[in-house]
């Protein structure tokens, strides 16, 4: 299998830390307030509510599970937790009460008597209980770490809106001032005859569009720092830069897939829905294995008018296999979904690095049209018109391919955590 690897780099911020600073001065910001991208990461967590309410939920399962423990402890042991059990020392104790249950299970089992059937199939349930709410905190711990994930990915797209607004401002200033510069020709070739009234009158039209889109990307970066402000929550009218660089990241894929997938969310939460499918066949059944159930167990369970405790049994049975079963089948699914979620990842990168290596072939091509042009006017061949209209091309280039890179650092951070693709 050929072997994919993405190299994504940029270094957005040490090119739009000067335009920011400028923007701000002009427009009449007070002086920046900055902050690096870590503590701008940190601020995002502790000022997102859902990441508070989680929080919330886990020390309250912390607290449950505290008090379920202590229970199993006095109905099975005869005895109490004499230490004031911490968050920390939550899992020590819940592997000690399991594996202590556990072996009076399999003891009891052991000793074959048939009745303390009633006694052993309590005493899986109650480490079914207890297993479950483990699984519930790992379930909270998993959103926890998704909100996590997701606040980042908030933040970077912030931080890019303010940052791709500066930049849009600072190219529709360049095309401006050549309207105006163009304007000015224009007329002057009007009043000697040289233009006609259509020609100035497309000139002054072309000059009113581009100060009404100027206007319209400032109020688009006054929104867009309102928002950044909002999510680091800080004061909305604040004048707020983030310091950040983005560093190059290597990506086999092929072994990405292998090294990440079963750390996603949607594969975790899958495991635990299979985990307590096949914990409930075996609290019920005492079987940990695969029950062999027979087509006439089937043709019995579905055609049976009995109640007997048989019938009942084998119906039992059935339930909880396919249920393990379908459990199963949901999780390979979700397997198959998650890697190729994680693929497209790959090719929507790839089709980034693609886009990239052709923006930056035209740039080159623009950056030389820009000399020649420069060279011609210094020798009176070219006019000022001329110059401004190449090196406006460059500026539109460039433009172009920051943005790129910012879809490649958002998308970066995705495939690093591919719960968010």
């Amino acid at each position: 299998m050929k072997k994919t690897k993405l190299f994504i780099c940029a270094l957005f911020a040490i090119v739009l830390m000067p335009l920011a600073y400028a923007y701000g001065a002009e427009s009449g910001y007070d002086e920046p307030i900055v902050f690096s991208y870590d503590q701008a990461l940190e601020m995002a967590i502790d000022n997102d509510l859902t990441i508070q309410d989680i929080d919330t939920q886990i020390r309250d399962m912390h607290v449950i599970i505290r008090y379920t423990l202590w229970d199993a402890e006095m109905d099975f042991f005869r005895t109490r937790a004499q230490i004031a059990l911490t968050d920390d020392s939550i899992a020590a104790y819940t592997r000690r009460i399991r594996n202590r249950l556990q072996e009076r299970e399999r003891s009891a089992a052991n000793g074959g008597v048939a009745a303390d059937n009633q006694s052993r199939r309590l005493i899986r349930e109650t480490i079914h209980h207890i297993n479950n709410l483990e699984r519930q905190l790992e379930t909270l711990s998993i959103y926890q770490h998704q909100a996590m994930l997701t606040a980042g990915l908030m933040l970077r797209s912030a931080i890019v809106a303010v940052q791709e607004a500066e930049l849009g401002i600072a190219v529709a200033q360049e095309q401006l001032a050549l309207a105006e510069h163009n304007l000015r020709r224009v007329t002057l070739a009007r009043e000697l005859g040289l233009a006609s009234a259509h020609d100035l009158s497309n000139t002054e039209h072309a000059l009113a569009q581009g100060r009404t889109s100027l206007e319209e990307l400032v109020r688009s970066l006054y929104t867009a720092r309102k928002d950044l402000n909002n999510l680091l929550g800080q004061p909305l009218d604040q004048y707020t830069v983030i310091v950040f660089e983005r560093e190059v990241v290597a990506l086999d894929m092929t072994q990405h897939i292998a090294a990440t997938i079963n750390q996603t969310p949607e594969i975790r939460l899958s495991q635990l829905e299979l985990d307590a499918a096949l914990e409930t066949r075996w609290v019920y059944t005492g079987h940990n294995r695969y029950i062999r159930i027979t087509e006439s167990d089937r043709r019995r369970a579905r055609t049976s008018t009995e109640s007997s405790p048989d019938i009942a049994r084998i119906r039992n049975r059935i339930a909880l296999q396919d249920a393990a079963e379908r459990a199963q089948e949901r999780h390979e699914q979700t397997l198959r979904t998650v890697e190729a979620a994680i693929r497209r990842g790959f090719a929507d990168m790839e089709g980034l690095l693609a886009l990239e290596a052709t923006l930056n072939a035209e740039l080159s091509q623009r950056q030389a049209a820009l000399e020649i042009a420069l060279t011609s006017f210094g020798l009176g061949r070219a006019t000022r018109l001329e110059v401004d209209a190449a090196r406006l091309a460059v500026f539109e280039i460039e433009q172009e391919i920051e943005m790129v890179r910012n879809n490649m650092w958002a998308l970066s951070l995705m495939l690093e955590n591919p719960g968010l693709l």
